[in-house]
């Protein structure tokens, strides 16, 4: 359950996570010592070993070849790692250096063009002499970052409001260490912001576009807050995203927008919510002075940008902001990943939370009957909404008094 033993003592993965806490000097006497930490999730009985690698800060990884040790929920949960003479490498390899490889689906050279995947969250095959290796879309990239960068917690006592400033160091900081291609993935990145006032911001972001892709026919991966949807008035057709901090829209042919606007229709409507935002993640090439997105996609947050799946998370989560709970929003980054709805973090054990939205659906109700089964075979307590029967949210379980995060 995200728990981990160091020593003597065990943390949780989140505390460990969070680069401004105490959590950076236990990595870093693990990391001296040569200490392998041990993640407990699942069955305690089974630790499976993980090790302190060094960016310039000290951060978890697991070991080569265990990622399907651990539990389906847990965030060191994977594809198992490929090695040389490996027949099947995953989307995203930590090399020896501690920097990330992706193998990313979105071509970022022209002219490539290739037909979308019918999920924005499946991967697909390439295949390569002697090898095949998974690609991950660019939603799939927006929810590793998100990850990473610790953005789907939500810690009650915050010094300041989480703001698009602060999504745009977290995500740099994480696009740092990830490499795409013969790239940085920072090379092509760009996480709009405010600076200094709307002008210089709507400004400095199309330099900073400019500078990547101006006069070549390369992409740059461009990352904000959907602001509006704008349809071409062109006779192809198409669709224009409105980006905040950006003035000019970014343009979809027709294909593309119809893809979009199918996929995330719920997303689209909710625009203008403001207990609510949309972030766009988006390839962008530039044709003259017209900004083109080759590929897109959208994820709804609540407006402290943690990730929801549907209105009935996100007013589960305004619940939690509320009663000032600690807790996290596992990403899922494919459509059989079974991690929970949410996590208490301020509870001891932690509870997991599922939110049933959907009736009348035989695989989902499987689904859900398996992930309950498997909740209560590991011993996990876990918090239920029926949404569709009950509008009233159940009480939350009450926060432990201690937590295990205090040295």
């Amino acid at each position: 359950m995200n728990r981990i033993s160091i020593g003597e003592k065990i943390y949780s993965l989140e505390w460990l996570r969070d680069q401004a806490s105490a959590g950076q000097n236990v990595l870093r006497r693990a990391h001296q010592g040569r200490i392998k930490p041990l993640c407990l999730c699942g069955n305690k009985q089974v630790a499976k070993e993980l090790y302190v690698a060094k960016r310039n800060f000290y951060y978890l990884a697991r070991m080569p070849g265990t990622g399907k040790l651990h539990a389906p929920w847990c965030d060191f949960y994977g594809d198992a790692d490929g090695g040389p003479g490996s027949k099947s490498q995953p989307a995203i390899i930590e090399k020896e250096d501690g920097r990330l490889d992706v193998n990313l689906w979105s071509p970022l050279t022209r002219p490539a063009k290739t037909t979308a995947p019918s999920s924005e969250t499946k991967s697909r095959q390439i295949e390569r002499p002697g090898v095949s290796r998974a690609s991950i879309t660019l939603l799939g990239l927006l929810y590793k970052l998100w990850q990473d960068g610790n953005l789907h917690v939500w810690y009650p006592v915050r010094k300041y409001a989480r703001t698009i400033n602060t999504i745009h160091k977290s995500l740099n900081e994480i696009a740092a260490y990830m490499d795409i291609g013969d790239d940085g993935l920072q090379d092509r990145f760009i996480v709009t912001k405010y600076q200094d006032s709307w002008p210089a911001s709507e400004a400095k972001t199309r330099e900073a576009i400019d500078a990547i892709t101006k006069g070549k026919d390369s992409a740059a991966i461009l990352i904000g807050e959907l602001e509006d949807w704008r349809p071409s008035q062109k006779e192809q057709g198409g669709a224009g995203l409105k980006i905040r901090y950006l003035k000019d829209c970014v343009w979809m042919g027709k294909e593309l927008a119809e893809r979009i606007e199918t996929s995330f229709q719920r997303e689209k409507a909710c625009i203008d919510d403001k207990n609510q935002k949309i972030m766009v993640i988006c390839t962008v090439f530039q044709n003259g002075v017209t900004l083109n997105a080759d590929d897109a996609a959208l994820m709804r947050t609540s407006k402290e940008y943690i990730p929801v799946e549907s209105s009935y998370e996100l007013e589960v989560t305004r619940r939690l902001i509320e009663q000032e709970r600690k807790f996290k929003k596992p990403v899922r980054m494919d459509e059989n990943d079974q991690r929970p709805d949410f996590i208490l973090l301020d509870t001891d054990p932690n509870w997991f939370m599922e939110v049933f939205g959907i009736d009348n659906d035989e695989a989902y109700t499987a689904r859900k009957h398996e992930k309950l089964a498997a909740y209560q075979q590991q011993g996990i307590p876990c918090w239920s909404w029926e949404a569709t029967s009950s509008k009233t949210i159940p009480a939350f379980p009450a926060p432990s008094p201690e937590t295990l995060d205090e040295e």
